[in-house]
């Protein structure tokens, strides 16, 4: 029933319309957010390639959380157009792997500058010259990402994921979109899940690189969700956490050693130091998440 205020000119009513709640369950919000904040450290990566490392990292997060976000959206969209979110999608995923080669060379440089490579180098020159090189192709990856980022700021990318919303409207709201992300995250959950089966079966670099992916996207959906129901971000389960961070390390390992026999002249204690940290890290991991627990919690992400 509408308002009447009581203090009307000359005796006569005055309605207000009632005023419009907030839906239970918005996807746009969330969304909205994360697309301000990819571009807002576009922006600076534009000015500066050579930003701190910190700043790369996160933009690389958030670029990963707008890929999902847009994937979201893109099963809400008419059909007609869904394949302007399969372009955005496209285009967000390659500027985060470059984003990705970037900070690869940045982690890298970090366990080679660490004390323990300069303890256990066998060879002081060979070791130098891997410093070398990951500073040159560090700079080379950074100007070359400053050009990518600067042409996708001039071709709109950034702006694409608020025209989407605006194509989906009210179909990002209520029940429905609940129920859609919701059916995302069970299919995000069945992938990872065989993923970690093949990874059990036989370990190895690229195995494990695709099963860390799926929980991460779990993760990146679960959080998604948890925001558009106007909720605070509830904790990733520890045991999830855990893996995916200790994945994390065993991928950083991984590409050491891939550098390492790139440039090869970095043989004796560290090259063998780096290697064993690998293997152990990577059948402690297993361990953990080769366990019925491990699969149990996973499953539940899917509810």
């Amino acid at each position: 029933m509408p308002r009447v205020s009581p203090r009307s000119p000359k005796g006569s009513a005055r309605t207000h319309a009632p005023l419009a709640t907030p839906p239970e369950f918005s996807l746009g919000p969330p969304i909205r957010a994360t697309a301000r904040a990819v571009e807002e450290l576009a922006a600076r990566v534009a000015r500066d390639p050579n930003v701190d490392a910190e700043v790369l990292h996160r933009f690389h997060q958030q670029l990963r959380k707008l890929r999902i976000d847009v994937r979201a959206v893109r099963e809400l969209l008419p059909e007609r157009h869904r394949p302007l979110a399969f372009e955005a999608v496209r285009k967000i995923g390659r500027l985060s792997r470059l984003v990705g080669d970037v900070r690869d060379l940045d982690v890298t440089h970090t366990l080679v500058m660490a004390p323990s490579a300069r303890t256990l180098s066998g060879s002081r020159e060979g070791l130098s010259e891997v410093r070398h090189r990951l500073v040159e192709e560090a700079r080379t990856g950074r100007s070359l990402l400053g050009a990518f980022v600067r042409a996708d700021i001039d071709q709109g990318l950034f702006r694409e994921p608020d025209r989407l919303l605006d194509v989906a409207g009210r179909r990002l709201d209520g029940p429905a979109a609940r129920f859609a992300l919701q059916r995302i995250q069970a299919r995000e959950v069945r992938r990872t899940e065989r993923a970690r089966r093949r990874a059990v079966r036989r370990p190895d670099p690229e195995r494990s690189h695709d099963f860390r992916i799926g929980l991460r996207r779990v993760r990146l959906v679960a959080e998604l969700r948890v925001a558009a129901a106007g909720r605070r971000s509830a904790r990733f389960p520890e045991l999830l956490r855990g893996v995916q961070a200790d994945l994390g390390a065993l991928h950083d390992l991984h590409r050491l050693a891939e550098l390492l026999e790139e440039l090869g002249g970095v043989e004796g204690p560290f090259a063998r130091a780096a290697e064993e940290r690998g293997r152990q890290l990577e059948q402690e991991t297993r361990e953990r998440y080769r366990k019925r627990s491990f699969r149990a919690v996973l499953e539940a992400m899917a509810r």
